[in-house]
């Protein structure tokens, strides 16, 4: 019911007597007609009313939903399983290398600018920058293959951790910015670096986000609005998104827009804390499961659960009753604290009263006590010396002779002693004369020392001419092992030594890291800086020992990166004559791969392609003659090495002197 007083009906009007008009009496059925009409009318508006009061309960129970549903969605896009979403999307569209990949990545294989932050500004990676790319791909393509193939690169970029960026920034200005944040605020400049940018993952929620506000826009209370606003804001926060934080902005302001509207600031205030709380729920609910190293699915619907959870236990619950409550039980705490004192207070004090009044009595009669047991044993020990004096004096001789041949069989057992010592002390003091020197090392201000004191200028150039850049000590590999060697394996070390930037550092890092410590994550990190085949192969090495080799492998060899899809092939080469990593039949997909790609991936792709091939000709011999096969149809592989020696072999010669060798080197195991 709308609450409104019904019409009355108005009263039948009579002609007056003098009118002319002749009064008839109404016909009965008529006027129960009439009867029934009203009554009907009146009900249709009841009815109306009371249809149009519960739709408008059940759309504001919808959106009270909605808006726990999509706190939970946040959270859920803001956790680790953004890295599942983004790898399934992925997935969905991986591939090779097109020519609207390599037009879109033209200025960074030109310039290398920005390294593995490259999309930032090399200008082909903004939606506009990917369109100017994909039209000057190829002059013979028609409109709607640059389109489609503007939106598949896109959609490769954006589902990658780097994803895509809003807006091209000049290098200078970002590293400005970047730097001002991080020493002003300690915001680290990989949080901004992601802020600026915005993956498949990211996205989607702030498509999430933009539906809500339409959908709760004109109809929703500012407490809605704020909720929605808080639980956008906090996932934003926590994962860089920046398109969610312009939506949640705009939230927050149509929230407050409302709340003045009725003069209600305080709905504001509940709204926010409650989405803040069913949006941190969720996220900290997925990480548990995660940190657990439970299914995805089952973190998924626990995050889901959890903010459920948390929107129900606080749909009643109000920020100022929160506030009365902390602030009431405070005070009692602070009353009961305050009691508890003042009774310690009492107890001490008559604790000293009780010890003055007693003190004094007990004391005297204490001494008087100990005078006595003290006269007592004076006289005891007094006469057990006179005994004592007269029988030693008898007995000292033959004691002194038992003591001089007991000092000469000591000096006889020490003297052996000493010997024995001076054997058995000598390589102990040299074991840790090594651990201590394998302590200093393990410290990272030695380390970084020992390496500059090892660096020469020449080794710098050489290592400059294969792509290593500055900042760099130019350590000998030969110097770099002895390191290595004292150090054994410590992966904290080995994760300091990454972070310090150096070139000589990072590839000690690689070789003293734990390879089953290694995890997806890091070996991720470790990857956005790598930008030379030193690295690319050092860090492929490190993780083909790893249990996440295969893994690892195939999220990396097809990405139109050099050094990413470099290090990925690097992967392959390392294990693949492991079964238990490649089965026969997966290696043959992969040689097929190879054949049909070798001639348009980019340049140190191809060299470790290359390699690939010369492993699984090892693997067994069908494989070796389906891969010679292909190597023949193939033709020489073509690599640039630069102002460097380094050559990239010939696959048949050198499977036929690999095999030569495994063949000289078990002969020789057998006779001996």
């Amino acid at each position: 019911m709308s609450g409104e007083p019904e019409q009355p009906l108005e009263p039948a009007v009579e002609p007056p007597a003098d009118s002319g008009v002749d009064c008839e009496l109404e016909d009965p059925i008529a006027i129960a007609s009439s009867t029934v009409a009203s009554a009907m009318g009146r009900a249709g508006s009841a009815s109306a009313r009371a249809v149009g009061s519960g739709t408008q309960m059940a759309t504001d129970a919808t959106r009270r939903r909605a808006a726990a549903v999509i706190a939970a969605a946040q959270g859920l896009l803001a956790s680790d399983l953004s890295d599942t979403f983004n790898g399934l999307v992925q997935a969905a569209v991986k591939g090779s290398a097109t020519i609207y990949d390599k037009a879109m990545d033209a200025e960074y294989l030109t310039t290398h600018i920005g390294g593995r932050a490259h999309r930032l500004f090399d200008g082909g990676h903004t939606i506009s920058g990917a369109w100017r790319a994909a039209q000057i791909a190829s002059p013979d393509d028609t409109l709607m293959e640059e389109m489609l193939g503007a939106l598949q690169g896109l959609l490769r970029d954006v589902s990658t951790p780097r994803g895509l960026p809003l807006a091209n920034w000049d290098k200078e200005t970002f590293d400005l910015v970047a730097e001002s944040l991080q020493s002003s605020f300690g915001i680290p400049k990989s949080w901004f670096a992601d802020l600026v940018s915005y993956d498949a993952a990211e996205l989607l929620g702030g498509t999430v986000g933009v539906v809500s506000v339409i959908f709760n826009w004109n109809k929703a209370e500012s407490e809605t609005f704020a909720q929605l606003a808080a639980s956008m804001g906090l996932s934003a926060a926590i994962g860089a998104n920046p398109l969610l934080l312009l939506v949640s902005v705009v939230a927050i302001a149509r929230a407050f827009d409302k709340a003045r509207s009725s003069g209600d600031y305080v709905d504001v205030a509940d709204g926010a804390f409650k989405g803040a709380l069913t949006s941190g729920a969720s996220m900290g609910a997925v990480a548990l499961v995660g940190t657990a190293g439970g299914p995805v699915g089952l973190a998924m619907l626990t995050g889901i659960a959890a903010a459920v959870l948390t929107h129900t236990a606080t749909k009643k619950v109000e920020l100022e009753a929160v506030s009365q409550f902390v602030k009431e039980e405070s005070q009692t705490v602070i009353r009961q604290i305050t009691a508890q004192a003042f009774d310690v207070g009492d107890g001490a004090v008559d604790l000293a009263e009780r010890a003055r009044s007693g003190v004094g009595p007990r004391a005297t009669a204490a001494a008087d006590a100990l005078g006595k047991q003290a006269s007592r044993a004076g006289r005891a020990v007094a006469t057990g010396a006179s005994a004592a004096g007269s029988a030693t004096a008898s007995k000292s001789v033959v004691a002194g002779r038992a003591v001089t041949n007991a000092a000469q069989a000591a000096g006889r057992a020490g003297a052996a002693a000493a010997t024995r010592s001076k054997s058995a002390i000598e390589p102990v003091a040299r074991r840790a004369r090594a651990f201590v020197d394998r302590s200093e090392l393990e410290d990272l201000g030695s380390v970084m020392e020992r390496l500059e004191a090892a660096g020469t200028a020449q080794n710098r150039k050489v290592y400059a001419r294969h792509g290593a850049a500055e900042p760099l000590f130019g350590v000998s590999y030969a110097e770099l092992n002895k390191v290595a060697k004292a150090i054994k394996t410590d992966h904290v070390l080995a994760q300091q030594l990454w972070a310090s930037g150096n070139h000589d550092a990072r590839v000690l890092a690689l070789r003293v890291a734990d390879p089953s410590s290694l995890d997806e994550a890091l070996a991720y990190r470790w990857l956005d800086d790598v930008d030379n085949y030193i690295l690319a192969e050092g860090l492929g090495g490190l993780c083909a020992q790893s249990c996440h080799a295969r893994s690892l492998s195939d999220g990396w060899r097809d990405s139109p990166d050099e050094w990413i899809a470099s290090t990925g092939w690097f992967v392959v080469t390392c294990t693949a004559e492991d079964s238990e990593v490649w089965s026969v039949g997966e290696l043959r997909s992969l040689l097929r791969q190879i054949e049909s790609e070798i001639a348009v991936r980019p340049n140190r792709v191809r060299h470790e392609m290359n390699g690939a091939l010369i492993v699984m000709a090892l693997r067994d011999g069908n494989l070796r003659r389906s891969v010679l096969a292909a190597v023949g149809r193939i033709g020489k592989v073509e690599v640039d090495h630069g102002q460097t020696g380094c050559k990239t072999p010939e696959v048949a010669p050198y499977v036929e002197r690999t095999l030569a060798h495994r063949a000289k080197k078990a002969a020789r195991s057998k006779r001996a």
